[in-house]
């Protein structure tokens, strides 16, 4: 019993020591993954789709609630149309919502709560949504793969 508690001990510090450093809120894969979000949405605040959809790889899926499935083709004529026809639209992260974990192999995987704001009838109309984020790492970039958008 004693040989085997020497050889647990070390097993579960070490075990809880990586979940303390992947705790989705801290460490280097948090600050890559936040510094790309603020980008990505800088880049949609600004209406630029041509840097936007630079931010995606060519097989990227958006997933909405009310809208389905888009694919990259999809997403750029989205995005085209709502900047032309809703021009103040934002986005804002919610503060204290984003958590990072790392896909051994893959990228990363970031969730949170944004809000999306524009005004409308004269009035600021906002909604705060869940999102998921994949983001594949490539050789010299990150590019989000897979996004997800639920729960108004």
């Amino acid at each position: 019993m004693r040989k085997l508690l020497c050889f647990l001990l070390p097993v579960l510090v070490a075990s809880a020591a990586d979940r303390a450093r992947n705790d989705g809120k801290t460490g280097p894969l948090f600050e890559t993954i936040a510094r790309m979000d603020r980008h990505l949405f800088n880049a949609f605040n600004s209406h630029d789709v041509e840097r936007l959809m630079s931010m995606a790889s060519k097989n990227v899926e958006l997933y909405q609630e009310n809208g389905g499935l888009k694919s990259y083709d999809e997403c750029v004529a989205e995005f085209k149309d709502m900047f032309a026809h809703d021009g103040d639209i934002r986005r804002e992260l919610v503060e204290g919502t984003l958590e990072v974990y790392p896909l051994a192999g893959y990228g990363a995987l970031e969730v949170g709560q944004h809000r999306f704001c524009h005004t409308q009838n004269g009035k600021e109309d906002c909604g705060v949504f869940r999102f998921s984020v994949l983001w594949q790492k490539t050789d010299d970039s990150w590019k989000v793969s897979r996004l997800v958008n639920y729960g108004r």
